[in-house]
């Protein structure tokens, strides 16, 4: 599965079929020209719209219907929301979070875990950044 990134100002993704059709205009600047892609919609899994582009009814339906998630995005990348089909997998995660969150020892084990797991990566990158540069200064 994968995530289509539409970054191309005014681009235009319609459904078609099974696939999504985007428009992406003609560029005077650059001088590209008008192009159109073709995506398979089974392939999608989400979409993040850059700034200002068009996603069409049509198309936000048909990703719904497949749980693809649509994260919109200003024209710097800055999260301004999401439409999320009626349920998705994060519900499940979130739910098991929650419910461990609500038992103190449980909560201080993962946070344990937490710790000791990024301690044990800091050393192993610490060990081999110093191993690598022992290597290159023979």
């Amino acid at each position: 599965m994968t995530t289509l990134y539409l970054t191309e100002p005014y681009s235009v993704v319609r459904k078609d079929g099974d696939s999504l059709n985007v428009t992406i205009p003609a560029n005077e600047k650059t001088g590209a020209e008008k192009r159109k892609v073709r995506v398979p919609l089974m392939k999608v899994e989400q979409v993040v719209v850059m700034g200002d582009s068009t996603v069409t009814t049509p198309a936000l339906l048909a990703l719904l219907e497949q749980n693809a998630e649509v994260c919109f995005c200003d024209y710097w990348g800055r999260f301004k929301g999401r439409l999320a089909p009626e349920v998705t997998k994060n519900v499940f995660v979130r739910t098991a979070q929650y419910r461990v969150h609500n038992e103190y020892r449980q909560r201080v084990d993962i946070a344990r875990r937490f710790v000791r797991g990024k301690l044990h990566n800091q050393r192993t990158l610490l060990c081999g950044a110093t191993a690598g540069w022992m290597i290159g200064a023979q």
